[in-house]
């Protein structure tokens, strides 16, 4: 027979670590986004970093199809949002766990 515990502040404690690793994995997806630039095959969408796509000479490795430049500016926005949203709920985690206390 096993007895169980319910100890709501190691939910909390995994909660926030989980929150945190969140945005560690979106900073770092940030950076990468900024610090790289990127082109695109039409065909299947797959993405290749400067140096690769150069590589190659500005064509897809599996299609042969020219390579177009892919701004990512937008990709960067929906990461900020992202992070933007999860503090949010972090800091409304911090509050229901205020209160629960």
């Amino acid at each position: 027979m096993y007895n169980w515990k319910f100890d709501q502040s190691k939910v909390s404690d995994i909660i926030n670590k989980k929150y945190k690793e969140l945005g560690s994995k979106i900073d770092k997806t940030i950076e990468y986004e900024k610090s790289n630039m990127f082109f695109s095959c039409k065909t299947n969408n797959h993405r290749y970093k400067f140096e690769k796509a150069s590589e190659y000479n500005f064509s897809c490795s599996k299609f042969g199809e020219s390579l177009n430049y892919q701004d990512n500016a937008d990709i960067i926005v929906d990461l900020l949002n992202k992070k933007v949203k999860y503090k949010s709920l972090n800091k409304s985690q911090h509050k229901y766990h205020s209160y629960t206390h």
